[in-house]
């Protein structure tokens, strides 16, 4: 696009936000790094390895978020966004496996309830190795901190009550989906999710008069034609050597 000057319809869109306050649930933000993360999370919050791209890029980039993993499945991105459409809104749950931009699962509904979200965990569930305990990434939205996504994010099986850790709030075995949070304000704490959301609404959303008529049912399908391209035919030159598909990527990583 660079080599032929083509360049996207740009259009300003309303972001979609459920921040409504704080709640008893806010664990800290994992993915922030080095000093930030020294200053903005509780003392004693577990600390974790970070990537290869970011130990060997991370201090020339200036980078402040690890926003990248060594295989599938050991971090997620997950946020909501909201598409016009002739009857109403449309909003998207999307979960983004940080290894290389795998949407796990896409959910859609007229309402941004704590059932979005829900069907999210499901969809991921359905396609998550036994074995993977992944971090789960998301903004501070109300969606992200109800006792029913948190039921959802735990380890039944864990005796909460009776680890030391998870007294002291640095225990990562009573979830099943580690929980990170972004700082409140800033989007760029999420800005994976936010990535594949813009790329969505660039390719295949802003200035098309094939998705300026659609309902809400309609656009849910023209969605997951996307998301098929974007997984099995949308060339990346991000993900190794030259242009290859996630889906050829995962492939040869699996």
């Amino acid at each position: 696009m660079r080599e032929t000057g083509l360049r996207p319809p740009a259009k300003a869109s309303t972001k979609f936000s459920s921040y409504k306050g704080e709640t008893s649930h806010r664990p800290d933000n994992l993915l922030l790094m080095g000093k930030d993360a020294n200053a903005y999370n509780s003392a004693g919050a577990p600390r974790l390895q970070p990537s290869r791209y970011f130990s060997e890029h991370g201090v020339q980039l200036g980078l402040t978020h690890d926003f990248h993993a060594d295989a599938p499945w050991q971090k997620i991105g997950t946020d909501v966004t909201q598409i016009s459409c002739s009857d109403g809104y449309l909003y998207l749950s999307a979960a983004i496996d940080f290894f290389d931009g795998y949407p796990i699962a896409v959910t859609m509904s007229s309402s941004p309830d704590a059932r979005l979200v829900e069907q999210m965990i499901r969809a991921i569930d359905a396609a998550k190795p036994d074995d993977a305990r992944p971090i789960i990434h998301s903004d501070r939205g109300s969606l992200y901190r109800t006792p029913s996504w948190v039921r959802l994010i735990s380890d039944p099986t864990h005796d909460a009550k009776g680890c030391t850790a998870c007294q002291e709030g640095t225990c990562v075995k009573r979830w099943r989906y580690i929980p990170s949070l972004s700082r409140k304000g800033n989007s760029g704490d999420n800005a994976r999710v936010e990535g594949f959301f813009g790329t969505l609404k660039q390719e295949r959303i802003h200035g098309r008069d094939a998705a300026r008529h659609l309902t809400r049912a309609e656009m849910a399908h023209y969605i997951e034609d996307y998301i098929d391209f974007y997984i099995n035919h949308r060339l990346k030159s991000t993900l190794g050597n030259g242009y290859t598909t996630i889906a050829q990527h995962r492939q040869t990583a699996s």
